[in-house]
C-alpha cells in the first residue's frame, strides 16, 4: 500500500511540474500560393530572429510546418523566378499553432507603349530590312 501511495504522489508531482512549466514551443504552419491562388511546391521558407534561423521547404501541396521556440520571428519565402512576398513578423506562443499563409505577388510585364519600329538600310539602292518588335518579325522590301 505504501508503494502505491508513493507512486501516485510521484506521478502527481511530475504532472504538476509539466503543467507549471508548460511547453516552450509553438508551431507555425501555412500554405504557399501565387497571385492566382495556385499552390506552390518547393518554396524555401525562412523563419529568423536575432538568435535563430530556420528553413523549411513547402511540400507538393504548398504546405509547410515548423516548430519554433517562443519568441518573435521574421517570416520570408523565396522561389526562383518569383518576386518575394512582403516580410511578415510573427509571434510564437506556447502550445499555439499559428497559421500564416504566404502569397507571392504577381509578376508584371512592362508592355512597351512605343515598340521599336526601325528601318535599317544595308546599301544605297539595295534591300532594306525592317524589324518590328511588336510583331516579332523581320521584313525585307
Amino acid at each position: 500500500m505504501l508503494a502505491v501511495t508513493i507512486f501516485v504522489l510521484a506521478a502527481v508531482a511530475v504532472l504538476v511540474a509539466q503543467i507549471s512549466t508548460g511547453s516552450q514551443t509553438g508551431k507555425l504552419k501555412g500554405t504557399v500560393t501565387d497571385s492566382s491562388h495556385a499552390l506552390m511546391a518547393k518554396v524555401k521558407i525562412v523563419v529568423e530572429s536575432d538568435s535563430l534561423r530556420r528553413e523549411v521547404v513547402s511540400d507538393e501541396h504548398g504546405n509547410y510546418e515548423i516548430e519554433l521556440s517562443l519568441g518573435t520571428y521574421r517570416l520570408t519565402a523565396m522561389k526562383e523566378g518569383y518576386r518575394p512576398p512582403t516580410l511578415k513578423k510573427i509571434r510564437v506562443r506556447a502550445n499555439a499553432v499559428m497559421t500564416r499563409d504566404i502569397m507571392f505577388p504577381p509578376i508584371y510585364t512592362n508592355a512597351d507603349p512605343n515598340p521599336i519600329r526601325k528601318r535599317l538600310s544595308f546599301r544605297e539602292g539595295g534591300p532594306t530590312s525592317r524589324w518590328t518588335r511588336a510583331a516579332g518579325a523581320c521584313f525585307v522590301s
